[in-house]
This record gives C-alpha cells, structure tokens and sequence, in this order.
C-alpha cells in the first residue's frame, strides 16, 4: 500500500470516529471522500493532458518545419486541441484542490467548537485561507498548527494566488521549454500581471507532483495533530 493509500484510510478512519461531533460532520465526511477522489483525477488527467500535448507539439513542430520550407500554411492542430485540454484540465484541477480544501477547513471549524477555543468565523462562511491567516495573526491559539503551516505550507499562498487569478480574472497559461516540455505561468502576487521581471515559469509535471506531496503531508499531519484532541 503506498503512502497516499494509506493516508486516505486513516483520513476515512478519522471522520468515522469524529462523525458523531456535529450532524454536518456526515455531510462533510462524504464531500470530502468524493472531493479527494475528484482532485486526484484531475491531477492524473492533467499529467495525461500535459504529456499528450508535447507530444503533439513536437510531432508538428518537425511537421511544419518541412511544410513552411515549402512556402505553404501549417496549422498545428493535434496541438491546438491538446493544449485546449491541458488548460482546461489545469484549472479544473487548481479548483478541485481549491475546494477539497475548504472541506478540511470545515472538518476543523467544527472540532474547534466541540473541543478547543472556537475559532471568530461563520462555518458558512470560513476558507482555508481565513484559518491560515487567523493562526498566522493569532499563533497562540495553537502553536502546533502554526509553525506547521508557517513553517511547511508557503506552497498554499503561490496556489491560491494562480487559482483565484485563472478563476476569477484570467486563465492557465502554459509554455514550452526548449526541449518540448510544459511549463506554466506563475502569476504575480501584486496583480500587476506578466512582463520584464515579473515573469515567473514552473513545470507543470514537477508542480503537480509536488503539491500532491505536500498535500498529502498536511493531511496526514492534520490526523495524527486533531486525533490527539478526540483521544
């Protein structure tokens, strides 16, 4: 069994024993079974989208290098649609990670009110942003939490950065290195949008697996840290 099997069971373990904390708990617990099982399709079909895409792109790159000597139009069309697709997988995914996320939030909002200070929030209304930002503010109201998140999830910030920006005011934007792979655009954190210095890359493969890490490495801390609680 690999790492993220085993950290999935013992989140399911966990909402079992901690369902009977609020009624909503039930609710939660199935949202974020069908929420991490969703995430993780979108991470493999983006890989998927992403891997058929340089593919694509380098078939037609040699393609329309020998049709433009001829003086003819080459339209790269394989290309075109694979690109439309890893896009489109992307941002699925950004949102899917997005979300999953603010089930966990809820999940703790709840055990905060049945077992610890409750936290200054509306359930309704609370992000998981809000939680990092109040323990950032307010790291006397768990210190554990806080040098987790301050010291291990400076990752969430780049996320919800380009996840807000190609949700609400843009889209992914990918590019190809030299050698054919796929890279995306990192948006600026001051909103002033891309150009000179403020044109920042990463690789889609290599960012997609690492979040998926450190995801998992959160939530697995995230059980062994409120399990204590319900002990």
């Amino acid at each position: 069994m690999n790492k993220y099997q085993e950290i999935f069971d013992e989140f399911n373990l966990f909402l079992m024993d901690i369902k009977d904390t609020d009624p909503k708990m039930f609710e939660y617990g199935i949202s974020f079974k069908l929420k991490i099982l969703g995430l993780q399709e979108m991470h493999l079909r983006t890989l998927e989208s992403a891997k058929e895409l340089e593919e694509a792109q380098k078939k037609e790159s040699v393609q329309a290098k020998a049709v433009l000597e001829t003086g003819k139009i080459f339209i790269a069309t394989e290309t075109s649609k694979a690109y439309t697709r890893s896009v489109a997988y992307f941002e699925a995914y950004l949102n899917a990670l997005y979300s999953l996320l603010q089930v966990v939030t809820k999940i703790a909002y709840l055990l905060y009110q049945k077992y610890g200070q409750p936290l200054p929030f509306d359930l309704r209304k609370i992000t998981f942003g809000d939680l990092k930002n109040h323990f950032k503010n307010n790291p006397s109201h768990n210190p554990v939490l806080f040098n987790y998140m301050n010291q291990k999830m400076g990752w969430y910030d780049t996320f919800r950065n380009n996840r807000h920006k190609i949700t609400h005011d843009g889209s992914a934007l990918l590019l190809f290195t030299p050698d054919g792979e796929i890279e995306f655009l990192d948006y600026p954190k001051d909103g002033t949008g891309f150009g000179g210095s403020n044109i920042n890359k990463q690789g889609l493969e290599n960012y997609l697996r690492n979040r998926f890490n450190d995801l998992f490495d959160f939530l697995e801390f995230y059980i062994k840290h409120f399990s204590q609680w319900i002990s």
